[in-house]
């Protein structure tokens, strides 16, 4: 349900940008959207620091005063910000698509250029969508625990051992390392997710709030973003040739139709490692520690900007 603009809406414009997102032209491009929101009547602060994003949202009175939020990056950039909200009332927030996939951006229509993306800012429409709570992290894309989140854990231990100030933009090329020795190494766990009072067993677990995943694959086509519920995948099979068997149908968008992938939707669930080991989990694209887990889908937690265009 669309909420329409209320007169004497406050005119602030929060910019959150990530200046190593995507490609390298990141700040002439918030710079753009800045200008169409000055002609648009609009003031617009950009902020490109994380420590004063986290420390701006914690503060009631600016965001008071704000009549939107925009998260200028990839689905990393949308994931800090959507947790450093504070759980109360909070300005919508809107996307511009600065990183690699911008699984975020694509599955709510924000993969438009600035002067529309401003256009949307000035009308002030917004609807809620659902997010999923993973312990004290609220995640908007996936949970998922098996291989691929060994992947993500692997990345980030990259990223960890970057000397200071060698921060960098790190495309597709940058998971190769990471893929290769989480492929040579895993040792695919057995995983149990319970849910509606049945415990499924499988070597990967993957929930969805939205339904996207990698580039741009179509994982969960009928997750819903405001219905309640969380789509969930349990892949049964482990071992590298079941991996890229199940990466292949992935691709094919025949996933569903093998008969050793369960599926289906639940509000609450608890991913855990069977025989009291441990698994990796990733939330977004970013390490989650390890099982267990709780699982739980927040119904209308986030509020969004609508960038729809009037038709009538």
């Amino acid at each position: 349900m669309l909420t329409p603009r209320p007169e004497n809406a406050p005119t602030a414009v929060l910019i959150f940008a990530n200046p190593y997102s995507g490609r390298k032209d990141n700040r002439r491009r918030v710079e753009t959207l800045k200008d169409a929101l000055t002609e648009a009547n609009l003031t617009c602060r950009v902020v490109w620091n994380a420590a004063e994003r986290t420390r701006l949202l914690a503060g009631s009175e600016q965001l008071s005063n704000c009549r939107c939020l925009v998260a200028a990056g990839g689905d990393g950039t949308v994931a800090a910000v959507i947790n450093d909200l504070p759980p109360q009332i909070h300005p919508p927030l809107a996307v511009m698509p600065l990183g690699g996939e911008n699984l975020f951006a694509t599955q709510l229509g924000f993969n438009i250029p600035p002067s529309r993306l401003a256009d949307a800012i000035g009308r002030g429409r917004t609807h809620r969508i659902d997010l999923g709570h993973a312990d004290k992290r609220s995640f908007a894309l996936m949970v998922s625990a098996g291989l691929d989140a060994q992947v993500v854990h692997q990345l980030a231990a990259t990223r960890g051992n970057l000397a200071a100030g060698a921060l960098r933009r790190m495309g597709r090329s940058a998971y190769l390392r990471p893929l290769v020795h989480a492929w040579r190494h895993y040792r695919y766990p057995l995983l149990e997710l319970e849910t509606d009072g049945r415990i499924l067993r499988g070597a990967h677990v993957f929930v969805f709030n939205l339904g996207l995943y990698g580039p741009k694959w179509r994982f969960a086509p009928d997750a819903r973003p405001d219905d309640g519920l969380l789509d969930w995948f349990v892949l049964r099979k482990p071992g590298k040739a079941s991996a890229a068997r199940y990466l292949a149908a992935l691709v094919r968008g025949r996933l569903t139709k093998r008969c050793d992938v369960l599926h289906g939707r639940s509000e609450k669930l608890h991913l855990r490692a069977a025989d009291a080991t441990e698994a990796p989990v990733q939330a977004d694209g970013d390490p989650l520690g390890h099982t267990p887990v709780q699982l739980q889908a927040v119904r209308g937690a986030l509020n969004v900007l609508d960038v729809a265009i009037d038709t009538g």
